[in-house]
């Protein structure tokens, strides 16, 4: 059985497994349409109809920011509720884990 700072440990370093690389991409992708942005001529290039590159470029960060929402969540669920869990129960078992105070009353 982990001790409660082994479980919190590995719970920190399952979250900076994938907070980290997410935040380096999203970073790059934000970087990167807001460089392709400050070219006016490239982004008012239209595509279709009245939708210009501007248009798309916008639409796909709202987009992409649903998706990491998304993932993140998903990969909570799968990896780092069951620890939170075991964590939690951990800290029940050694009576660190009571119950806040006007809480029930």
């Amino acid at each position: 059985m982990k001790s409660v700072v082994e479980l919190a440990d590995e719970l920190a370093a399952r979250r900076a497994r994938f907070v980290w690389p997410v935040l380096g991409a999203c970073l790059v992708v934000y970087t990167g349409a807001l460089t392709a942005l400050s070219y006016g001529e490239f982004v008012t290039t239209k595509i279709v109809g009245n939708i210009n590159i501007a248009y798309v470029i916008a639409v796909g960060i709202i987009c992409a920011t649903f998706l990491v929402a998304l993932a993140y969540a998903r990969w909570a669920r799968r990896y780092f509720d069951p620890l939170a869990e075991e964590l939690r129960e951990a800290l029940e078992r050694e009576g660190s884990l009571e119950e806040p105070v006007g809480v029930g009353a």
